[in-house]
């Protein structure tokens, strides 16, 4: 466009500025030949002069072609770099100076150059026809009296035309109109003007040349000279169309625009060929163009169609333009001429000092599609810097969005603007407001895409040396394997990396991302509703995936390579498909992007305030979650075989692996398979293990585990210390130390063994101290109906589920309850009355006391126990569950109580083929004694057999079994004793053997069962 203002520009200044000043201060310099003549000259002065513009004539006649100088024999008037060439002149009678022919001739500003040079260069002006002029005073140029043009008319056809530089036809001008209008500060004309400067040419019809007056007269005064500042404006009331051939490297996105082509110029107009190294550029349009020279801006009106044509594809294209504003610069200015009227103290821009700086376009939307560079689009208004190839786009007046792509690039916003990066290939700030979205691919890396939406704005700018994307107002972002993530603002960090494979080119690498205020995050690997969220990211280095041992855990955790099980040597790309939900106020992770950053690893996370994290295995949905909550969770090496976890809170929360945990700091270390609390807190286990003392336990019956000390587990062995306290469903324990062993290894490196407890069975049992246990069983088929109770106090109590081993140190004791017919046993067989065969026998609850000082051993899997050393047992019933018998008090035991006491009893219980339940078998021995209320027995080995209904007592051969009865408390005593004594319950008979004799009839009860 600065070539159109060229063309302007040396329209007026020929028709104008220098033509007033040729007619009015010229001939007060250099007085014509006519003037001097009539200063009576000599005839040899005036012959000198004659010969002076004849010589003057000859060297102009390089400016005509042969045949086409119409002035013959002119008369000249000139100065330093202005001649006017005048065929003849007259006045009429309105006092019109007519002028016929004329040309004027404008020499250049070429500093240092030869004056053929300058003559060769000259622009020229043509009137064949001559002008008609009309001054405010009388025109005499005899007298040297000539006043300010008034107005004027060009007759016929105008021609203005130079050559401009040696070999160069870019500079050739060429201007072709007919009957143009002159006046003060006006230029006309109606008819076609066809123009070319160089490759550039066009043409329109109706032509106003408004010129800018000056300060230093009024427009009625009568001083010579013209009141003439400068061009003010220049306007084409249609323009067919203008063509320009501009340079591919000052074009930038907005300026590559497409239109349908001009019609073809006359051959006068057509140049040579289109220059290298440049893009024809056509603008047609149904309205006025007009330039302004004052504001230094051009405009085209009703729409506007521009087109770049390209050598190698379809033309770039602006259309359905309804203005299209061009502004200007002096050249080599760092801001455009501010708009308005020059103040009298500048000199006002002349048209060769103009550049383009900036467009501007307005339409319903405009629409431009730039297939050489891949970019299009539309808005209801544009403007692009040329300078530095800025763009900025808004939205149509009734909310219709704008819409930008380049290459893979899209947005959509209500207002965006656009500034260039340095250089240009790399990524350029982006300024938009919302609503809109972007969808985009990271540099030239092929299938990483980057979408993002907002409602209220996005930014796109350098941040530190590398690059952010800031989104604000309800927005949303996704990129590759990150997956999606939306927060009331998004700022999403990106390292500008140079691309090795292309030289002028770059890449886009994730470096963090920041996101505050409702943020939701779901990615392939970790999803997230937290408010606060900073992320960082690293490339794989393609690393060994070790096993750190800062986090091994507490030095009394520690346990054999052995005990621990064999390590995993998986690598971090090995590693299972696990997922993450994490919700809480703030969110720190740090993920690695492997496979090109198609894939991201969760490699660190902290969670603060109010956390909760949930593990799923995505390939197996219907498997438990692993579920961690707290106050602060830190997950080192997260997507490792050696991931590390530690929670703090109160509560600190863990659940997995069919256990659940919580104390005040959880720490997991799946590198050294370690989970241990440094404070108190309790367990949930729900394995489907046996009960230590040998009864049945529901399968899934949860346990949970109180301790105040600590805890650990190595994934074989859970260790607690401090208080501890076991309770069930039906169960509970005291001790001061607990061991649970597990039948095989928990490995925390592998997310499936977390998430499936059910093949986990509780393997063996330890406590150490002192230990308190007790069970209750119901009725399976009616669960409110109790049916037993039991409690021990040993010490160091253990028991093994795969073997069935069941030991304890003494002092201790157990008591037990039990609801039946059958009695607590076989003491209260030995009782003088039969038992009770009443209805209410079957509710009735037998109570069972032993009282030991060495200690027990046992096989829960034979259902056998063994106590030690002073066993003392009492036997009775009782009217409740929590009623006992006094050991001290044999009144209070009741005609069914009795008391045993010997070194060493051994109880086991067999199934019975007769009984509801099973059958128990007992075994005294040494210094046995069993005390009734009327009844009495000593021997050295008393056994016991239930289902036979069978009960012996035997001596050791120093000392006789004995048996005493007496009918009547505190009456004669019946003694009878032998080496043994057989006793069966189902004949009520006594047989005895060896040294010493049993008065059977003593001892026989009046009736026998049944009858």
């Amino acid at each position: 466009m600065n070539h159109l203002a060229r063309i302007a520009g040396s329209f007026v200044i020929v028709l104008v500025v220098y033509w007033t000043y040729a007619l009015t201060a010229v001939p007060m310099i250099e007085p014509s030949l006519a003037a001097k003549r009539a200063a009576r000259l000599s005839p040899d002065e005036a012959r000198g002069l004659e010969q002076g513009d004849s010589q003057q004539a000859a060297e102009l006649a390089v400016l005509f072609p042969p045949g086409t100088m119409q002035i013959v024999n002119p008369k000249i008037l000139q100065s330093d770099r202005l001649k006017l060439l005048i065929g003849d002149y007259q006045t009429d009678p309105s006092g019109n100076v007519l002028i016929k022919p004329c040309a004027v001739i404008l020499l250049p500003e070429v500093e240092g150059a030869a004056s053929d040079e300058l003559l060769r260069r000259a622009v020229v002006l043509e009137a064949p026809e001559g002008a008609k002029l009309q001054f405010h005073d009388s025109f005499d140029l005899s007298r040297l009296k000539i006043g300010r043009l008034k107005s004027g008319r060009l007759d016929g056809p105008i021609t203005i035309r130079s050559k401009g530089k040696p070999d160069d036809p870019s500079d050739d001008l060429l201007i072709v109109t007919r009957d143009v209008e002159l006046s003060e500060d006006l230029v006309s004309t109606p008819h076609v003007v066809r123009f070319r400067h160089g490759p550039h040419f066009g043409s329109g019809r109706g032509l106003r040349l408004r010129l800018l007056r000056g300060d230093g007269a009024s427009s009625g005064g009568s001083s010579q000279g013209p009141n003439v500042a400068g061009l003010e404006s220049f306007e084409l009331a249609h323009l067919d169309g203008l063509h320009l051939e501009l340079p591919r490297k000052n074009l930038g996105p907005a300026t590559a625009f497409s239109s349908p082509s001009l019609p073809p110029p006359t051959a006068t107009e057509k140049p040579a060929a289109p220059l290298a190294g440049t893009m024809p550029v056509d603008v047609t349009c149904d309205g006025p163009f007009r330039f302004d020279a004052v504001k230094q801006k051009a405009t085209f009106d009703r729409n506007v169609v521009v087109t770049a044509s390209n050598a190698t594809g379809p033309p770039d294209q602006l259309r359905n333009c309804d203005r299209l504003s061009i502004y200007f610069r002096r050249r080599g200015a760092a801001q455009p001429v501010v708009a308005g009227r020059a103040r009298a103290s500048e000199e006002p821009a002349k048209p060769n000092d103009l550049e383009p700086c900036r467009l501007e376009a307005v339409g319903r939307p405009v629409v431009f599609q730039f297939p050489s560079q891949s970019a299009d689009g539309r808005a209801g208004h544009l403007e692009y810097n040329l300078i530095t190839q800025d763009l900025a786009l808004d939205g149509e007046p009734d909310g219709q969005p704008v819409f930008f792509r380049h290459e893979d690039r899209r947005i959509e916003a209500r207002y965006l603007r656009y500034w260039s990066p340095e250089p240009p290939w790399r990524l350029g700030r982006v300024a938009a407001e919302g609503p809109g979205w972007i969808h985009a691919s990271a540099g030239n890396r092929s299938g990483q895409l980057f979408e993002a939406r907002w409602n209220g704005q996005l930014r796109v700018q350098p941040f530190e040396q590398n690059q952010v994307i800031s989104l604000a107002g309800g927005a949303s972002l996704a990129y590759g394997a990150l997956g999606q993530l939306a927060a009331d603002a998004i700022h999403f960090y990106l390292n500008e990396m140079p691309d090795p494979a292309e030289p002028r080119g770059f890449k886009l690498e994730p470096h963090g991302m920041r996101a505050d205020g409702s943020v939701r995050l779901g990615a392939p690997q970790i999803s997230c509703e937290v408010e606060e969220l900073r992320a960082w990211f690293a490339q794989d280095q393609q690393g060994a995936a070790g096993v750190p041992v800062d986090q091994a855990g507490p030095a009394d955790a520690s346990r054999s390579a052995a005990d621990a099980g064999p390590r995993d040597e998986r690598t971090a790309s090995e590693s299972p498909d696990r997922h993450f939900h994490v919700t809480g106020r703030a969110l720190e992770a740090q993920l690695v992007l492997r496979d090109g950053g198609k894939r991201a690893d969760v490699d660190k996370l902290t969670i603060i305030d109010r956390v909760s994290l949930i593990q799923t295995q995505k390939a197996t949905a219907d498997e438990k979650p692993v579920v961690v909550r707290g106050d602060l969770i830190h997950v080192k090496d997260a997507s490792k075989p050696h991931a590390a976890l530690g929670i703090k809170g109160r509560p600190a929360y863990f659940e997995g692996s069919g256990m659940t945990i919580v104390g005040t700091n959880i720490n997991l270390n799946a590198g050294t398979n370690r989970l241990w609390i440094d404070d108190r807190g309790f367990m949930e286990l729900t394995p489907a293990a046996g009960n230590p003392q040998g009864g049945p336990t529901a399968a899934k019956d949860p346990l949970r585990v109180d301790w105040t000390e600590r805890m650990w587990f190595d994934g074989r062995t859970v260790h607690f210390e401090g208080n501890v306290r076991g309770v069930s469903q039906f169960q509970q324990l005291l001790t001061e130390t607990l061991e649970v062993s597990l039948d095989r290894m928990v490995r925390f490196d592998h997310a499936r063994t977390l998430q499936d407890p059910a093949d986990y069975q509780l393997q063996e049992l330890r406590c150490q101290g002192r230990v308190w246990m007790e069970r209750r069983l119901f009725d399976p088929a009616n669960p409110t109906v109790q049916q037993s109770r039991e409690q021990i106090e040993t010490q160091n109590l253990r028991v093994n589920n795969t073997t069935g081993a069941l030991s304890a140190d003494g002092p201790g004791w157990v008591r037990g309850w039990r609801r039946g017919s059958g009695g607590p046993g076989p003491l209260a067989e030995l009782r003088q009355r039969p038992p009770t065969t009443d209805a209410t026998a079957a509710d009735k609850i037998n109570y069972l006391y032993v009282r030991f000082q060495g200690g027990i051993a046992g096989d829960v899997h034979r259902r056998e126990i063994t106590f030690h050393d002073q066993v003392c047992t009492l036997f009775g019933p009782v009217e409740s569950w929590d009623a006992m018998l006094p050991e001290d008090n044999p009144d209070a035991w009741g005609p069914d109580g009795g008391q045993l006491n010997t070194d060493q009893l051994m109880v086991r219980e067999m199934p019975s083929p007769t009984a509801d339940g099973p059958s128990v078998e007992l075994e005294a021995i040494g210094n046995t004694r069993i005390e009734g209320p009327d009844y009495a027995a000593f021997c050295t080995r008393m056994c016991y057999d239930q289902n036979k209904g069978i009960m012996l007592l035997e001596g050791d051969g120093q000392t006789k079994a004995t048996l005493l009865r007496q009918k009547n408390v505190g009456g004669f005593q019946n003694r009878g004793s032998a080496q043994w004594i057989r006793f069966s319950l189902k004949t009520r008979k006594i047989q005895s053997g060896g040294v010493g004799s049993v008065d059977i009839n003593q001892f026989t009860p009046p009736h026998a069962p049944g009858r």
